[in-house]
């Protein structure tokens, strides 16, 4: 079970961040509500990006999850990497408690504790987001439960 567990878990995630890779090399599929933002005033329409992330920014994140991945297959067991067990459980934890955290949210823009609910972000971040984050949670908690 740990095994098609940290499969599914993996794939998700090299699927993430190869979607991060496409906006980085100027794809557009996906990208106009990814951005958590807010209305320019209370009165108005037009939305506001809270942040504009780089390309710099974008590799970095696909690349962090390029590594959560192959933590997960370790951690499951079907993949060996270059990297003590010890670490690895460790990892795997973080990643389960990052995910955790992102499913939260930060009380205002995202997650299930948001307030801000009328923009594009959050109606994807309530539809798409943050389930896809507490599974992603869920998996990488069972797999560090069960791996230990």
């Amino acid at each position: 079970m740990i095994t098609s567990l940290g499969f599914v878990l993996a794939v998700i995630l090299l699927l993430i961040s190869a979607l991060h890779m496409y906006w980085v090399c100027g794809g557009h599929w996906g990208a106009n509500a990814v951005i958590p933002a807010a209305f320019e005033n209370d009165s108005d329409s037009v939305e506001r990006p809270l942040f504009r992330p780089g390309p710099l920014a974008t590799i970095a994140v696909a690349v962090l999850l390029l590594m959560a991945a192959l933590i997960s297959l370790h951690a499951a067991g079907i993949l060996r990497i270059i990297a003590a067990d010890r670490l690895v459980r460790v990892a795997i934890w973080i990643i389960a408690g990052a995910f955790l955290l992102r499913g939260v949210g930060d009380f205002k823009y995202m997650g299930i504790t948001k307030r801000v609910r009328n923009t594009r972000f959050a109606q994807m971040d309530s539809l798409l987001f943050t389930p896809l984050c507490l599974l992603l949670a869920l998996l990488a908690f069972s797999i560090a439960i069960y791996s230990t």
